[in-house]
């Protein structure tokens, strides 16, 4: 019955997948803010709404407000409990369609699904964290908290894959190819050399398999797997001579316009986001540093090594 339902969910559509895999994750990322917004309640002693409780306004002494207090945070625990059962199954489900996508697509479709629904889900988030900081903030002006106007609380700040420090303005297609990182290995167009990096893979997925076959538990099913994966890449990639075109139009046009305007691309310093600057402005950036911070650079002594020499 299970290989039935398996076989009913890899036949969907790569659209009914897509939406799907977004709804989970979207889910999810709710799950984990309300968990956030409840250690707050907890952590500051604050009583949401939606655990109002109702009791006798006569029986409002200091005993029973101990009592009511410690409901409140028995409640909230319970909830957050909860909240991390339904993100376990969630997970599952996730990495079960994960694993049909895999199968399914081709990487190259996968990583394109897989930042869109990043973006959508980062999206949301921001907008759930403004409405949750709101909530805290006057849960805390009820409680008579000190509260600063500067007081935020960030549940997960995602830094911009791209920053870009110069006038140059990329169109959205070089910069969804930016934001992939720099370990983003783009394929080459060229079929042939593709096949040859699929047989390469092959070779080293069997070394790695026989090199751990103690340590595996089923070595026969992760190579058969396997197997499938490469063939079902391969076969795309000889109905498709130029899987990647595109990409390699793009990465043409991204090298012209860097090496027309003389532009550095480099890692930011406080995350693993993809720095653009201008090469002048870069240069000044460094000789402030080393002005700031009294920095000598040390002189090779290149002349009196050849003279010794």
């Amino acid at each position: 019955m299970n290989s039935h339902r398996d076989n009913t969910i890899s036949n969907i559509t790569e659209p009914v997948i897509k939406s799907h895999y977004r709804g989970l994750s979207i889910k999810n990322m709710k799950l984990q803010c309300s968990i956030f917004f409840n250690n707050q309640c907890v952590k500051h002693g604050l009583r949401p709404k939606y655990l109002h409780i109702k009791i006798n306004r006569e029986l409002k002494f200091n005993a029973s407000e101990k009592c009511l207090s410690s409901l409140y945070k028995l409640l909230l625990r319970e909830e957050i409990r909860l909240a991390y059962q339904k993100i376990y199954t969630i997970d599952l489900k996730l990495k079960r369609l994960y694993d049909i996508m895999r199968t399914s697509l081709s990487p190259v479709s996968l990583d394109h699904i897989r930042q869109d629904i990043f973006h959508q889900v980062d999206y949301t988030r921001n907008k759930k964290s403004l409405v949750i900081n709101k909530k805290i903030k006057n849960l805390k002006l009820q409680k008579n908290l000190v509260v600063s106007d500067s007081q935020t609380y960030a549940i997960h700040d995602f830094k911009p894959p791209v920053l870009n420090f110069t006038n140059i303005v990329f169109d959205n297609k070089e910069m969804e190819l930016l934001s992939k990182g720099f370990k983003f290995n783009i394929s080459p167009s060229n079929s042939k050399q593709a096949v040859q990096n699929l047989e390469i893979l092959a070779v080293e997925s069997e070394s790695i398999l026989h090199k751990y076959s103690d340590i595996i538990t089923n070595p026969d099913s992760l190579r058969s797997e396997i197997k499938n994966i490469i063939k079902s890449e391969k076969q795309r990639l000889i109905k498709s001579p130029y899987p990647l075109y595109n990409n390699d139009i793009l990465l043409k046009k991204i090298k012209k316009r860097i090496s027309e305007n003389d532009i550095i691309i480099t890692k930011s310093d406080k995350s693993s986001a993809m720095c653009l600057l201008n090469r002048e402005d870069y240069n000044n950036k460094i000789k402030e540093f080393f002005n700031n911070n009294n920095i000598n650079a040390k002189k090779i002594p290149i002349t009196s090594f050849k003279t010794k020499v």
